[in-house]
């Protein structure tokens, strides 16, 4: 049970594979290969409103634990993005982890 509903296994299945796409955006983006595609996005709020609508997933599904450590992920994501010595191994290893970490998230 939700905040306001039942949500049934095919509408979490598929708000599970949005979010990765969402996320997965975020390495679009700033990968050196493709970011000139994207230069018009500003990295940092493109993060700011994942984080903000996967925190409103995290009410509406009742806390799963799981998106503890995606929201982690993605913030430590965020501070390498901002950090002077960027290094986008590490940046695309904690947003992989991040998607990858979103498939664990259980129906309420």
């Amino acid at each position: 049970m939700s905040k306001y509903s039942v949500f049934s296994s095919t509408q979490i299945e598929e708000a599970k594979k949005n979010i990765r796409k969402r996320i997965f955006f975020l390495l679009l983006i700033v990968d050196p290969e493709t970011k000139d595609k994207y230069d018009n996005i500003n990295v940092e709020d493109a993060f700011n409103i994942e984080i903000k609508k996967i925190g409103g997933m995290n009410r509406l599904l009742s806390y799963p634990k799981e998106l503890v450590e995606v929201l982690s992920l993605l913030e430590a994501a965020l501070m390498e993005y901002e950090n002077p010595n960027f290094e986008f191994k590490v940046y695309r290893k904690l947003v992989l982890d991040a998607g990858a970490l979103v498939e664990n998230i259980k129906g309420v």
